[in-house]
């Protein structure tokens, strides 16, 4: 959810998963564990397994569909998300620029799909076993489904929950049209397929109003400060971007 890979720090964790090389900076723990809302030390590590389970098989999405392209990339795992970036690419978002809009958009579709297929299967197996498989919450959230007891251990349920929970719920709120979510970067490169002069305005005009619209949502209906401080913190990088390209003065 940022633009540009952070710097590399001593306190990094390095590793190479599947061929790839994976990198999480110290910001990403730190994060995490605020978004966990705390609770007992097992519960909030079993938290933490769940959210890099989650985010690696999103970006090994993205891995897997730049290899489609001939590219090789490595992961970061960062305090807001994560990123597969391209070797040699100098950029940091989820697709690089030596590809065309409809194989960037397809490489930024392959994250989030990589996990609701993932949390997909993960439901089914448990249903399978015989678990039960509930819509507790309703309303705007009656999507995400709850994983009754398997009886193998508390914390085990505990984690296959938390995963599908993570996946399901980040996956979908990737694919808003937010810049730079992985569904902004669908709308720049559609836009600027359609029209390459002005797609990526009308781009950033359409993030901007997403991004401010579930602030305010996530704000007056859920009550989250954190979240919503957050998506207004995107719609002001947005307007920054906005007017550093110079749209403001321009005409449509």
């Amino acid at each position: 959810m940022i633009l540009n890979e952070p710097d590399r720090t001593p306190w990094d964790v390095r590793f190479r998963l599947f061929g790839v090389d994976v990198r999480i900076h110290p910001f990403f723990w730190l994060f995490m564990l605020l978004l966990s809302n705390g609770g007992p030390p097992l519960g909030v590590l079993v938290w933490l397994v769940a959210v890099v389970l989650s985010l690696l098989i999103h970006e090994f999405g993205h891995v897997a569909a730049f290899r489609l392209y001939g590219i090789r990339s490595y992961i970061v795992l960062h305090a807001f998300g994560g990123l597969a970036i391209p070797y040699g690419s100098g950029y940091g978002g989820s697709f690089g620029p030596r590809l065309a809009p409809g194989p960037s958009a397809f490489v930024a579709f392959a994250g989030p799909a990589a996990e609701l297929l993932a949390a997909a299967m993960v439901v089914a197996m448990v249903a399978a076993a015989g678990a039960e498989v509930f819509f507790p919450f309703g309303g705007l959230f009656s999507f995400l489904p709850a994983i009754g007891p398997l009886g193998l251990s508390p914390l085990f349920d505990l984690l296959i929950s938390d995963f599908v929970y993570v996946s399901i719920f980040w996956a979908l709120l990737n694919l808003l049209p937010i810049i730079p979510l992985d569904g902004g970067r669908i709308s720049q490169a559609l836009f600027q397929r359609i029209d390459p002069q002005t797609g990526l305005k009308q781009a950033l005009v359409l993030s901007m109003i997403t991004a401010g619209f579930v602030a305010a949502f996530m704000l007056v209906k859920l009550g989250s400060w954190w979240n919503a401080g957050l998506f207004a913190f995107l719609a002001f990088q947005n307007f920054q971007t906005f007017q550093a390209l110079g749209f403001g003065g321009r005409r449509w």
